[in-house]
């Protein structure tokens, strides 16, 4: 009897497999573009925080291009009176 492990063959069957939680995946949408906006717009990440109430550890998790809400993705377009492109692109 063979067991269920995946096989060579199993893989190319698959479409997709779920990543575990050691795989790291693919970012497509990085927010480099942020802080060059920031910048031309005299907004320091002390400003968005002190000023703005901005949540650090949304702060963190744009630095490292992970997953954030549309409302904080609003909130910067609102502050920095830009659009979607000025702050995010997708790669």
């Amino acid at each position: 009897m063979q067991g269920k492990g995946i096989t060579k063959k199993s893989l190319e069957e698959s479409e997709t497999l779920p990543l575990s939680r050691n795989q790291r995946r693919v970012r497509l949408i990085v927010f480099d573009p942020l802080w060059e906006t920031m910048k031309k717009k005299g907004v320091t990440q002390y400003k968005l925080i002190n000023k703005y109430g901005f949540s650090p550890g949304q702060l963190t998790r744009l630095k490292r291009n992970q997953n954030v809400n549309t409302h904080t993705l609003d909130m910067l377009c609102e502050i920095l009176d830009c659009d979607l492109q000025d702050i995010m692109k997708r790669l």
